[in-house]
């Protein structure tokens, strides 16, 4: 079950962009932070000074995210596929808790891995007690490939090396003639440290939801199921397994779908068992909960989160026979025992139709300090726009939609750059980040991007539209001195920020400057920057921001 051998690569950090002076690439590059202006009720802009944190990499100009951590020091750890001209690799990245790339991870914050002669598809990742990051996902010889020819673990040390006392030099593989792997979808570690994958293999008739157990060293964990392998549901039917979670008590939870005798379509399906491997007889039926919901279609469930009270936060999608857009978004809980608590939103379960002709697909669920639900999906747009919509919808504790949270309960982010959402973490001060699909402005792909919402109410700035800051810089482009011009109406606090084209502080041109209503202007002398792109922030004591970008010659 076991193949060797594998190099490691690590990722250089990009540390200077060429000059462009193409005005649509300043567009493309400072598109997020004009987007984060006009949506300041919802941004964190003190993350990464901007709100947004774009990863740009000349090896690597095509990065996509799959899933992210929140580690206990608050910084945050994605894992994402890399692509270079010829081939792709697993990227991990780590960010400190401001948005900034962790120097003192991989290099530049950024490792890279690579199984040279085969095809790596991350799924999830996941942390150990000492800090250590496990990833998981499935080989294949081609991308072409459907079906996977290994699942693989990975053990990334706390400085982003690879591990080499774990498995094999560092890998796992899972597979062989008596395992044939479909897909594994998810994977959780237990308190002591042993590590659970989650998806189906391929039986003599049917696809089967199955779990692995590995050791904390990575070796198979003979003690669970057989030799290692563990078939939650008992019977020859079809069902899937998408996420795994293991509850404050140690018990774990595995969830899908399932499709069967007397099973239309399909149904939610929710296993929970022992760190043995038996099924929890005081859950379900036997261990196991089958949640239909009428004339829905072909659901499966992909998010979990555990309440306080040991209730079950499920996040799925659905496919309705009403909506034409495709599969849609839901929120449903359950019980201690597995039932569906019926007192939460509409009978135990709320839809996320925020537009029925769109396709919605959720990316991920947190529960905030104060028992509030947020909830991660994206909506796709069809033609003339052809990107999605970001969206976090939050719900309060009875699963109705809390009013104080956006527009009745949704914030909708548009950065009109593909499919932005892939995960969602939440940090101690109950601030939400978000991982997701930004655009590398260097090549048109896409990259990973970042970004933080508060945890607050949103902002009313209607109260304060008589102080808006408005700014322009000329000439652009500039040689050597600029002049930086505002105007308000009111008496304001003025701070300006000068960041480069990756949106990394140079300096602070001032802070807190007391001014009176008026026109005022500011001499910037642009002589010690290289040639490229720029851009200032220029804030208000409201956090009202105006972002301006400039070229360099």
């Amino acid at each position: 079950m076991i193949e060797s051998q594998f190099s490691v690569q690590t990722l250089k950090r990009v540390l200077s962009i060429p000059f462009f002076k193409s005005a649509f690439l300043c567009a493309v590059v400072f598109f997020p932070a004009f987007y984060v202006n006009a949506q300041m009720e919802y941004v964190d802009t003190e993350f990464n000074g901007t709100g947004v944190q774009l990863t740009i990499s000349v090896e690597y100009p095509k990065m996509i995210p799959y899933d992210m951590v929140i580690q206990p020091d608050q910084k945050s750890v994605e894992v994402c596929e890399g692509w270079t001209a010829a081939d792709n690799d697993l990227l991990v990245i780590r960010h400190n808790a401001d948005g900034t790339l962790d120097e003192t991870f991989g290099s530049g914050g950024i490792a890279s891995f690579d199984s040279e002669d085969r095809q790596e598809r991350v799924v999830s990742l996941s942390l150990q007690s000492d800090g250590k990051i496990v990833v998981c996902g499935n080989l294949f010889v081609s991308l072409s490939d459907i079906q996977p020819l290994y699942w693989f673990v990975i053990r990334v040390n706390t400085d982003g090396t690879l591990d080499t006392s774990f498995g094999d030099a560092g890998w796992q593989l899972i597979g062989g003639v008596d395992f044939v792997p479909t897909k594994c979808h998810d994977s959780a570690v237990q308190s002591d440290d042993k590590i659970l994958i989650v998806g189906e293999t391929l039986t003599t008739d049917y696809d089967r939801g199955t779990v692995v157990r590995l050791n904390s060293d990575g070796t198979i964990d003979d003690s669970f199921g057989v030799n290692g392998v563990f078939f939650p549901h008992p019977q020859p039917i079809y069902n899937f397994l998408d996420g795994i979670a293991v509850q404050p008590d140690g018990m774990i939870i595995a969830y899908g779908s399932i499709y069967g005798p007397n099973i239309e379509y399909n149904d939610y399906l929710i296993i929970r068992f022992d760190q043995n491997g038996i099924l929890d007889p005081s859950f379900g039926i036997d261990g196991i909960s089958i949640v239909t919901a009428g004339t829905i279609l072909y659901e499966t469930l992909l998010y979990s989160a555990i309440q306080d009270d040991g209730k079950i936060i499920l996040v799925g999608s659905y496919y309705g026979e009403t909506f034409s857009g495709g599969y849609m978004t839901s929120l449903t809980r359950l019980n201690q025992d597995g039932t569906v608590d019926t007192n939460f939103a509409d009978n135990g379960r709320a839809l996320l139709d925020y537009n029925p002709l769109n396709e919605e697909l959720p990316q991920g669920v947190v529960i905030r300090d104060n028992g509030k639900i947020a909830v991660a999906f994206n909506s796709q747009q069809f033609a003339p726009q052809n990107y999605a919509l970001m969206l976090i919808k939050q719900f309060l504790p009875d699963g109705t939609p809390d009013a104080d949270f956006g527009d009745e309960g949704l914030v909708q982010l548009d950065f009109g750059i593909g499919r932005p959402v892939s995960a969602i973490g939440l940090l101690e001060n109950d601030k939400i980040v978000i991982c997701g699909i930004g655009n590398n402005p260097l090549e048109g792909y896409h990259t990973m991007m970042l970004t933080r919402i508060f945890p607050s109410a949103v902002v009313n700035t209607s109260e304060y539209s008589d102080l808006q800051v408005e700014c322009s810089i000329f000439p652009n482009p500039m040689n050597e001195v600029a002049t930086l011009s505002f105007s308000f109406e009111a008496n304001q606090k003025i701070t300006a920020v000068l960041y480069d084209c990756q949106g990394k502080l140079l300096r602070t041109l001032f802070t807190e400057l007391s001014l009176p209503s008026g026109k005022h202007q500011h001499s910037l002398n642009v002589n010690d920057l290289s040639p490229g792109n720029y851009f200032i922030r220029v804030t208000n004591e409201l956090h009202q921001n105006s972002v301006l970008d400039f070229i360099r010659e």
